[in-house]
């Protein structure tokens, strides 16, 4: 049973003419009646729910940017069937239509892996002839120092425990605990006293 599905809106602006500036052709893709839940299929993956959810939001994010539509089954589908190099056209304007709006390094990231490993499911599908792993991550900026202290500034912090009283031993037993095994501070404090 073929179904009328919708179409996606693609603008494109030819070369000036002799005569005049550069024109716009609009044109309609139709999409091809292909089995709609290949988007479901990638989530029920093994991907945490939080991965889901992220990735979920970033391809509505995408066809709302880019497009102007909802990322229905529908306009999905269309999507996979656009040429290579129109895919990674619109790949590579939604990246900087992300960077433009100020998104963080980790948010255009996650927004564009959603969309990478969406593409990567449907062409093992054999639902798209395109790849989108050639396009690069925006370099996230480390905002905070997390080297920790030297160990000769650790080795004078610990000589100055009184390890003769209980709480001495236990501030020494903590902190041998943090440097020796590298531990974040909550994992310690989340540490079973059995």
């Amino acid at each position: 049973m073929a179904r009328d599905l919708p179409a996606i809106k693609i603008v494109r602006t030819t070369s000036p003419n002799l005569g005049g500036g550069a024109t716009a052709v609009e044109e309609r893709l139709t999409v091809k009646p292909v089995s709609p839940g290949v988007w479901d299929e990638l989530l029920t993956l093994q991907i945490s729910p939080a991965t889901r959810r992220s990735y979920r939001a970033g391809l509505r994010d995408f066809f709302r940017r880019e497009f102007q539509v909802s990322g229905s089954p529908e306009t999905i589908l269309a999507f996979l069937q656009l040429p290579k190099r129109e895919a990674i056209g619109y790949m590579i304007a939604y990246r900087g239509h992300l960077l433009e709006a100020q998104l963080s390094a980790e948010t255009v990231n996650v927004r564009l892996a959603a969309l990478k490993s969406f593409v990567t499911h449907a062409a093992k599908r054999k639902l798209c002839a395109f790849r989108l792993d050639d396009t690069k991550s925006v370099k996230a900026q480390s905002y905070k120092d997390t080297r920790g202290i030297s160990i000769d500034r650790f080795q004078v912090l610990i000589d100055k425990i009184a390890r003769f009283t209980i709480m001495g031993k236990r501030d020494y037993a903590m902190l041998r605990l943090l440097w020796d095994n590298a531990l974040r501070r909550a994992e310690v404090c989340g540490l079973d006293r059995c």
